[in-house]
């Protein structure tokens, strides 16, 4: 299925049908992640404290867990005494992240944008309450929020863990609302829509949207953004408790998935494809198991180091190039041995014609008298000269036609995917 400029994606169920079948191999059931397809790439496992920023350029997925684990364990001992906040993580640019501070209880939403992020591993604490900036609108549950009246909402975000963050537009989208990075809400309709009435739902999609992905159409606001954005429907939102939407950056897919085992206990999954705009088969694999007695929270972010890293194409593709390597490898070396034959039944003909001219010219040089001017022999003579070039000619084409081949193929397969 094409993924064009006016296709909106319908994500997860794709996804989880895609994994359903999968045979157990690592973490229930998820093979881990080759971390060759995240080249100076730094994933961001974040705490309700602060977050622990480390290169994924490592053999293994277990390599990174455990250096993550060491920065979350340090800082867990000597940040217990800080308050622990709940926030989500976005996209602001290719060297920083924004975190936003929310909850459901009335408490005001206000969001931190890091210092441009360093390439080394390091735990990054987060500030304090001065430098966040307020939005000037306070969260709460869809059930308060429905029982407010028209003037109270004005100021009221409902349900604010759906919120999305568009980097270029610079605004954020909550429940019926596009407000601006100073506060100010913005007109035109939000990707969460309220009902008609003005309440809001529990079941809103989860919606990311993939700064990579920038629609080229002469559009603007909302529309744009639904065309760059990927969406979990009502029907999967609706099991929230189960899945947490994280990332979509550059055609690769982060979510998180309870455990079947503990419901307090979640793990990460990557997904992603090798073509941004194909959808011809997901390849998703573990990445991590969260840390919650550390208060590591769902919501974590990878980013390459800068917009020069692209990730790449995934395992299953990677293996599906390889076979199309395979095959044009075997197709090139069939041709080889086609043409390998070829010249040795044209080098035959070849030389059977030139002794058979051979003979005829020795014959026609020792019975020049008898021959000279005899009308069969020029002809047949004639004949074998133009043989000989028509079948030289056709080889030498042949040869040229399969070395050209070659050479536009070598370059082809061996530096377009990188490999």
């Amino acid at each position: 299925m094409v993924r064009g400029p006016g296709t909106l994606l319908w994500l997860l169920p794709v996804l989880l049908a895609a994994v359903a079948g999968a045979e157990p191999k690592a973490y229930e059931g998820y093979a881990p992640c080759e971390m060759w397809m995240f080249p100076k790439t730094y994933f961001h496992a974040v705490t309700c404290r602060g977050f622990a920023r480390v290169l994924m350029d490592t053999d293994e997925a277990e390599a990174m867990n455990m250096e993550i684990d060491r920065l979350l364990t340090d800082a867990h001992g000597t940040l217990a005494n800080k308050p622990c906040l709940k926030v989500k993580t976005f996209f602001y640019d290719n060297t920083s992240l924004l975190f936003l501070k929310h909850n459901t209880e009335g408490n005001d939403l206000s969001y931190w944008i890091t210092p441009k992020l360093e390439p080394s591993n390091e735990f990054i604490e987060f500030p304090d309450d001065s430098q966040w900036k307020s939005l000037g609108y306070k969260g709460y549950s869809p059930e308060t929020f429905n029982g407010m009246s028209t003037e109270e909402k004005k100021t009221a975000i409902c349900d604010p863990e759906i919120a999305t963050y568009n980097a270029v537009e610079k605004l954020f989208h909550f429940a019926g609302k596009r407000i601006d990075m100073d506060g100010k809400e913005l007109g035109g309709e939000s990707l969460h829509r309220l009902n008609a009435d003005g309440s809001c739902n529990a079941d809103y999609e989860l919606t990311r949207i993939d700064v990579t992905r920038q629609s080229k159409r002469l559009v603007s606001g909302i529309k744009e953004e639904i065309l760059d954005s990927w969406r979990v429907p009502k029907s999967m939102s609706k099991k929230r408790e189960y899945v947490v939407f994280n990332e979509a950056y550059n055609g690769y897919i982060l979510f998180s998935l309870q455990s079947v085992n503990n419901p307090k206990q979640y793990y990460l999954l990557a997904n992603s494809k090798a073509d941004k705009n194909i959808l011809d088969g997901w390849d998703v694999c573990f990445l991590r198991d969260y840390r919650v007695d550390l208060d590591e929270l769902p919501e974590p972010y990878m980013l390459p180091e800068s917009a020069e890293y692209k990730l790449r194409q995934t395992v299953l593709h990677y293996h599906a190039n390889h076979a199309k390597y395979d095959d044009y490898y075997a197709k090139y070396d069939d041709y080889f041995n086609y043409y390998r034959r070829a010249f040795d039944v044209i080098y035959t003909v070849l030389n059977n014609h030139h002794v058979a001219f051979n003979v005829y010219y020795a014959a026609f040089n020792n019975h020049r008298t008898d021959f000279y001017g005899h009308e069969d022999f020029d002809v047949y003579a004639s004949q074998i000269y133009h043989e000989n070039n028509e079948n030289k000619g056709a080889f030498d084409h042949r040869t040229q036609n399969y070395w050209e081949g070659r050479n536009d193929w070598y370059p082809h397969c061996c530096c377009t995917n990188g490999w």
